[in-house]
């Protein structure tokens, strides 16, 4: 062995876990952008009928893609089970949960309670695939959890809290955490994150046409051209997101991805400060020091 082959190993491993937040971070900016997009589109579309545009074109573009990735050898691996069951749970149920909360207690709420995640996921993560809390990760966690709801939380809150409609906000909260660990699960068996993100919403597109064909059985579904040109753009985005989702997931643990992800509250507002659709004020600038201050000791956590 040659005296740096050592040095080299060291340097090959620390790199590939700077993967694992860089990958966390790009999903949380594209999930974000997701957001802004189905912010538009909700104008022209209801609901049910976007999602089910949005997660369609995200299969599709899978499927583009699909002769430079998939493999026949992948329909043979009993990880695709588990990816399907993960598709039952995201994006078609904890969309459900979200668009509930937004309904019942509206968006502010809902999405300060998107940064509780963390702790499911941490509680899920230890429990089921034996992973170790240190204290760095633990302040970071703490930190981006701060950041996200330090950005929507509000006294009127306190008081919504008091209604079950709260629920809803937390159950999206705990879905979107128990698709991390599902997704960690299935990767430790068939390691490629596209044929999980592929399986995951080809499942939910099926299973979200059904609901919506059930639904409006007796009335005709209304398209509308912005509409579906919002969602489609929102699908091929979160295409992208949930395979850097699950790419973070390949090279780490859910005890870092999530609290990065989570993330996704602080970037949807930047995305809509952005497009002018919110003003920056000093709330939202004190929210992304204090994420990006979690987020450097999540990583730099991870690295060493």
């Amino acid at each position: 062995m040659l005296p740096d082959s050592g040095l080299r190993d060291s340097a090959i491993v620390t790199s590939s876990y700077w993967l694992t937040p860089i990958f966390s971070l790009i999903a949380a900016v594209l999930f974000g952008a997701g957001t802004t997009a189905v912010r538009q589109g909700l104008r022209y579309l209801d609901p049910q009928t976007g999602s089910v545009v949005s997660i369609a074109t995200s299969v599709i573009c899978f499927l583009v893609i699909a002769p430079w990735w998939m493999e026949m050898a992948y329909w043979h691996n009993p990880g695709i089970w588990v990816f399907a069951a993960g598709g039952l749970v995201h994006p078609i149920f904890s969309r459900f949960m979200a668009y509930e909360a937004n309904k019942r207690v509206g968006p502010t709420v809902s999405s300060a309670f998107d940064g509780t995640s963390p702790l499911f996921a941490a509680g899920m993560a230890i429990a089921f695939l034996d992973e170790t809390m240190t204290l760095p990760i633990v302040i970071g966690t703490l930190l981006t959890m701060g950041g996200v709801m330090a950005l929507y939380w509000s006294p009127s809150i306190s008081s919504k809290l008091m209604q079950g409609a709260a629920l809803f906000a937390l159950g999206a909260a705990f879905l979107r955490a128990l698709i991390g660990v599902i997704g960690k699960y299935g990767l430790e068996m068939l390691p490629s994150p596209l044929m999980g993100g592929f399986v995951a919403y080809l499942v939910s597109t099926i299973a979200a046409s059904v609901i919506l064909a059930a639904r409006h059985r007796h009335n005709p579904i209304e398209f509308h051209r912005r509409g579906l040109a919002w969602f489609a753009f929102s699908g091929v985005i979160s295409g992208i997101a949930v395979t850097c989702f699950f790419y973070a997931l390949l090279y780490g643990d859910v005890i870092v991805v999530t609290p990065i992800v989570s993330t996704v509250p602080l970037f949807a507002m930047l995305t809509a400060v952005m497009f002018r659709v919110e003003r920056i004020t000093g709330r939202i600038l004190l929210a992304v020091f204090i994420v990006i201050v979690g987020v450097a000791v999540v990583g730099f956590a991870r690295a060493s």
